[in-house]
């Protein structure tokens, strides 16, 4: 007697001695449903960055892009764990546009708003996530400065 074998097309995590091996992170956090949960600290963070001192031209485009863009949603996890963007002044804001050379503006307000950071160019929606997220870093050894794109904390 013959049986019928059915293949596996793709598989997106497997389990093996004890550990759960991820191949494909996408499917897998869609099965867990984490872009529920990504969604969830990208509201909590753009409502604190609304009620604070960061004025953000055009915020709904901003957060409408976000909100679209599951790379920009998973960095919002990280940017209410690092939690800098509760406190962040405009000196501050200003200080590492400069700086750091980023593709945004500090503009003087229309009235409604004293200042706001102002993105020329949508696609450059990652300069101020990444301001958000504390990516800004000094090299003592180089005296240069970096944009980084993922930190390992020694302190």
């Amino acid at each position: 007697m013959r049986k019928n074998v059915d293949s596996i097309d793709r598989i997106d995590c497997f389990y093996f001695d004890g550990s759960i091996n991820i191949l494909n992170p996408t499917q897998f956090k869609d099965i867990f449903d984490y872009l529920h949960e990504y969604k969830d600290d990208s509201n909590d963070v753009l409502t604190t960055v609304k009620e604070s001192e960061i004025n953000i031209a055009d915020f709904d485009r901003f957060v409408d892009s976000v909100r679209n863009d599951r790379r920009a949603l998973w960095k919002m996890r990280e940017i209410k764990r690092v939690g800098i963007y509760n406190n962040l002044s405009r000196g501050e804001v200003e200080q590492i546009v400069s700086d750091f050379n980023l593709s945004i503006d500090v503009e003087e307000g229309d009235g409604n708003e004293d200042w706001a950071i102002a993105i020329p160019d949508l696609r450059k929606k990652w300069d101020i996530i990444r301001l958000l997220n504390d990516d800004h870093l000094y090299s003592d050894l180089s005296k240069d400065r970096y944009q980084v794109y993922g930190k390992d904390n020694r302190s």
